[in-house]
């Protein structure tokens, strides 16, 4: 395991991050203590909620990821069971499972070859096939794999075989969502396609353009605008 000041750091810090509150070492282990949260995962959590409020937790993960980011960590393992909704008066999430997190300016922590993070939700440049650093878009295309599966109740790709689920993130485009779940409106398809796309820089550049633009759905979900490019 690798534990340093940096996700000390988050863990301590961050709203949107389960606290860690002390670190036991034997000659054997390390053992975090982290705070109890009681909740569900997301996956259990939006089979309750109406559109809207799986929209209101798509813009809450969104400003959870922007807040990480903004300290240079990339969470790299994205997906419905690492995302905690807490039972709360008013939604509130934390980001679970930094197992594989690092920081964005530590090169030596990625290999190239190496395939990280979770197959169903993983980048493409995470496969390891591509000349491509890892860095904060990675966890946004995580993060639109995690809610079109919220949204539409499939995964982007269902392929078994993991050879061939890789192969998908690298050239499948994904079924339109509204496909699947009629009551998905055309700026929510646009958004989760977007945060899909094959090469990083045609995703969001940060988790700021996505949180304005969920902002914009939630006031009114069946007008149109144009997706943010940042």
């Amino acid at each position: 395991i690798v534990f340093g000041d940096w996700s000390s750091d988050v863990c301590s810090s961050d709203l949107f991050v389960v606290k860690l509150l002390d670190v036991l070492e034997n000659e054997r282990s390390i053992y975090l203590i982290m705070e109890y949260c009681q909740g569900k995962n997301l996956r259990q959590a939006c089979l309750e909620m109406p559109l809207e409020g799986k929209i209101q937790a798509f813009l809450s993960a969104a400003e959870a990821l922007e807040s990480i980011h903004q300290k240079d960590v990339v969470h790299r393992d994205l997906k419905p069971d690492n995302i905690l909704v807490l039972n709360q008066p008013e939604m509130r999430l934390k980001i679970i499972d930094f197992g594989l997190a690092y920081i964005k300016n530590l090169t030596d922590v990625f290999r190239e070859g190496t395939v990280v993070g979770t197959l169903a939700y993983l980048s493409p440049e995470q496969t390891g096939l591509l000349r491509r650093p890892l860095d904060n878009r990675t966890d946004l295309y995580s993060l639109g794999a995690t809610f079109y599966e919220v949204f539409s109740g499939r995964l982007p790709f269902t392929e078994k075989d993991p050879l061939k689920l890789i192969h998908a993130h690298l050239s499948t485009r994904p079924q339109t969502p509204s496909l699947l779940n009629k009551e998905i409106p055309p700026m929510l398809d646009q958004i989760l396609l977007k945060l899909l796309e094959k090469e990083p820089s045609e995703r969001y550049q940060q988790a700021l353009g996505l949180k304005n633009d969920l902002l914009r759905l939630l006031e009114n979900p069946q007008q149109t605008f144009e997706v943010a490019f940042a």
